[in-house]
C-alpha cells in the first residue's frame, strides 16, 4: 500500500516537474516567433508576460498554476536580468539542502545547472519545490490514513493551504511560512538538531 503512494507521488511530482519544462518551451517558442518587432522592455516584464499568457490558456489545474494565477500570474524568484533574485537564491540554498528540515533531499532534483534553464523553467522549478518542500514540512510524506501518531495531525485542505500561502509569500517574508510549517513537537526538533 505504501509502494502505491509512493508510485502516485512519484507520478505527481513527476507531473509537476513536466509542467514547468513545458512552460519553459512555451515560452521560448513565443520569444522566438516575437522577433526583434518588439519594443525593448524590462526582460522580467516582457517575461512576465509570456508567463500570464501561458497561464491564461490553461485548461488543467494543478498546485503549481494555481499558486501561480493566485500570486498575480507573476513569476517570483527572478530579477530584471532573469538570474535568480535574493530571495530565489535563498530558497534554491534552502531546497538543496531540505535534509537540514529532516527531509530527504534525493525526492528534490538536483539544481546544479539551475542558471541554464530559461526564465520561466528555472521560476517554476523552484516554485514546484518549494510547494513540495512546504506541503512535507507541514503534512509529511504519508497521507494521514498511513500514519498512527500520537500527534495531533493537521487537516489537509491543500487547496486552501495553496491559496493562503500565495498571499503570504507575496506579503511577508517566505522563511517565516516555511518556520510555521514545521512540526512543533520535540521529536522534531531532535532529528533537526542531530
Amino acid at each position: 500500500m505504501i509502494n502505491k503512494f509512493f508510485q502516485l507521488y512519484t507520478i505527481t511530482y513527476s507531473r509537476i516537474l513536466i509542467l514547468s519544462i513545458i512552460f519553459g518551451f512555451i515560452a521560448c517558442d513565443q520569444a522566438e516567433t516575437k522577433g526583434s518587432s518588439t519594443k525593448k522592455n524590462n526582460p522580467l516584464d516582457d517575461l512576465n508576460k509570456e508567463f500570464k499568457s501561458v497561464l491564461d490558456n490553461q485548461t488543467d489545474s494543478s498546485f503549481l498554476i494555481d499558486f501561480y494565477k493566485n500570486s498575480g500570474e507573476q513569476l517570483l524568484w527572478l530579477n530584471d536580468n532573469l538570474d535568480l533574485n535574493d530571495r530565489g537564491k535563498l530558497l534554491y540554498s534552502m531546497i538543496s539542502h531540505v535534509n537540514d528540515y529532516g527531509l530527504n533531499n534525493k525526492q528534490y532534483p538536483s539544481f546544479v545547472n539551475i542558471d541554464s534553464l530559461n526564465g520561466i523553467a528555472k521560476d517554476t522549478a523552484l516554485t514546484s519545490c518549494f510547494i513540495q518542500f512546504i506541503k512535507e514540512l507541514r503534512w509529511g510524506l504519508l497521507p494521514n490514513e498511513y500514519i498512527a501518531s500520537p500527534f495531533p495531525v493537521s487537516e489537509r485542505n491543500e487547496k486552501e493551504f495553496i491559496a493562503s500561502i500565495t498571499e503570504i509569500i507575496n506579503t511577508t517574508d517566505f522563511q517565516q511560512l516555511i518556520y510555521q510549517c514545521q512540526p512543533n513537537h520535540s521529536q522534531y526538533h531532535s532529528l533537526v538538531v542531530g
